[in-house]
């Protein structure tokens, strides 16, 4: 069936441009054939490395691409069937767009794949999901039609079975330990999730006074009523399969013979692009499913605000109770408060919106500059007021680490721009990781990129991420992956904030924490920065700089 909708396809585009259909067509094949055989293990060229990490049911927790490969060879009839389903699909999108080339309706039809495109994806599973959401913030990579399509992705799904719940939490307890044991409410508790999404699901529930694995200190000073994240069974070998299915996938294509053809040339190239994106990606999801290393990212984190005076006691993390968490089951003290998404909704919260953006800002700038520890899934969920004022901050399954270089990094950016000293800006650019070291080198390009790169002045999110966007087309610009993370998390702190006032600008409003930060260190480095700022380039200080 799948070679036929392939050759009629094929036919289609060839009434109107039969060399570019059939040079598709073959590419198309020969791809195909080669990503199959590459999920299934046959022509892998991964060199033979011995794994010896962890692992889980016999499967590697991390994401190493060898080692998943080798897994899956092993099982060539899983691997098989699921790339070629997968293919079968692609290749019916892939054709479209193809016959859109020959017919010169690739503008006229791109929304129309881009949408056929995003519900592909979404029909695939969470892998699939979390790497189209991954590319989805990536306007150097996909035209807009795309960007606009991909950002609708959602991972909620359907909630698996609570008997499969039950099981997975009674093993996570250990030996001779039930629900019962635990929970004082469990045969009700654990009956319906209070929320699914495609990794795990959520139950609320209540501890017994004298349950195994919970100090009384413990929970007299965090409570009884707790949050238990289970997660889906199964999900590590379908992520894990999935993953090699996708990378497969673009490498095949990325190792298409093009003939000198403009449009393979451009598949080729694209592909190439798309896998660095992938594995970076791939890493997060797959700490995402360790709920043991989420529990370490929660307490770091809480720790990292509560040593910082300008959100100590501002900001809220969920205690983990340790003795009822693991790999597969994360057991939360129950927070109660507005996620963002209620408040934003609410027309007559405008003081709330204020005052949490402001809190919200203050912490992703402690995250950013001072602890380089980011959370790095900033969506509005993820957010909640308290009763008390606080804000409370969920899911830390998903992190960054800034290093102390990027972050200083960042400061001389900014305070060499503001000096308007150009030319120094593109060093910073450099150790940040937006262009190549060898680029610097090179003087014809370093004036053509300074030039254009500090011509690009931005106060908003959106018009930076659509600057980034052009300057990427023309220039050898990249977007390192932190850097991605962090336009996502500020591109969500300023729509809240043009929620409150429609002149607000999220770039203005970091300004004060970068100063203050030039102020406090005492670094050569930082020192350097404040004298270009002040002294704005030149040999006399600039009295509107500090007062």
């Amino acid at each position: 069936m799948a070679a036929w909708r392939v050759e009629s396809a094929v036919a289609a585009a060839a009434g109107d441009e039969p060399a570019l259909a059939g040079a598709g067509a073959a590419a198309i094949v020969a791809g195909a054939s080669l990503a199959i055989a590459r999920v299934a293990g046959v022509s892998g060229d991964d060199k033979s490395t011995h794994y010896d990490g962890e692992t889980y049911d016999g499967l590697p927790t991390v994401y190493d691409i060898p080692a998943i490969r080798e897994y899956w060879s092993e099982r060539p009839l899983a691997a098989g069937k699921r790339a070629g389903g997968l293919v079968a699909k692609l290749s019916q999108w892939a054709l479209s767009v193809l016959s859109d080339v020959a017919t010169g309706n690739v503008e006229t039809n791109s929304r129309k794949r881009a949408a056929a495109m995003r519900d592909l994806i979404s029909e695939q599973g969470p892998a699939f999901v979390k790497v189209g959401q991954a590319i989805a913030i990536r306007p150097d990579l996909l035209p807009q039609a795309y960007l606009d399509e991909l950002q609708k992705l959602l991972d909620q799904v359907a909630p698996f079975g609570s008997d499969e719940a039950r099981a997975t939490i009674e093993a996570s307890l250990g030996d001779g330990v039930t629900l019962d044991d635990v929970f004082e409410d469990a045969a009700t508790a654990f009956a319906q999730p209070v929320a699914a999404a495609s990794i795990g699901q959520v139950y609320k529930a209540t501890l017994r006074l004298d349950a195994p694995g919970v100090d009384q200190s413990e929970s007299n000073a965090w409570g009884r009523v707790v949050a238990v994240k289970v997660q889906r069974p199964d999900i590590l070998s379908v992520v894990t399969l999935d993953l090699l299915v996708i990378r497969s996938l673009l490498e095949a294509a990325a190792r298409i013979p093009t003939g000198n053809n403009a449009l393979l040339e451009q598949v080729v190239q694209t592909a190439e692009g798309f896998i660095p994106v992938l594995d970076v990606a791939a890493e997060r999801f797959m700490e995402e499913l360790d709920y043991g290393l989420e529990a370490n990212n929660a307490s770091r984190f809480e720790a990292d605000m509560a040593r910082t005076e300008v959100v100590r006691g501002a900001v809220k993390v969920p205690h983990v109770f340790r003795g009822l968490s693991g790999r597969c089951v994360l057991t939360q003290e129950w927070v109660t408060g507005r996620k963002l998404t209620e408040i934003t909704a609410d027309p007559a919260s405008g003081p709330v919106r204020a005052k949490l953006v402001q809190t919200l800002l203050n912490s992703y700038m402690v995250q950013f500059l001072d602890t380089g520890f980011l959370h790095a899934d900033p969506h509005p969920g993820n957010f909640m007021l308290m009763p008390d004022g606080r804000l409370c901050i969920l899911d830390y399954g998903m992190m960054t680490e800034i290093s102390q270089d990027q972050r200083i990094a960042f400061i001389e950016y900014i305070a060499h721009l503001s000096a308007r000293e150009y030319d120094k800006t593109l060093g910073d650019l450099v150790n940040l990781g937006f262009v190549p070291a060898s680029l610097a080198d090179d003087p014809a390009n370093r004036a053509i990129v300074t030039d254009a790169l500090n011509a690009q002045s931005a106060s908003r999110v959106g018009e930076l991420s659509d600057k980034l966007e052009a300057l990427a087309k023309d220039y050898p610009l990249q977007l390192p992956p932190y850097f991605v993370l962090i336009l996502r998390a500020f591109g969500t702190l300023e729509g809240l904030g043009l929620s409150v006032d429609e002149n607000y600008a999220i770039v203005d409003e970091c300004f004060p924490y970068v100063a203050r930060r030039m102020l406090a260190d005492d670094s050569p480095r930082m020192r350097a920065a404040l004298r270009s700022f002040v002294y704005g380039g030149g040999d006399r200080l600039k009295v509107s700089r500090v007062r």
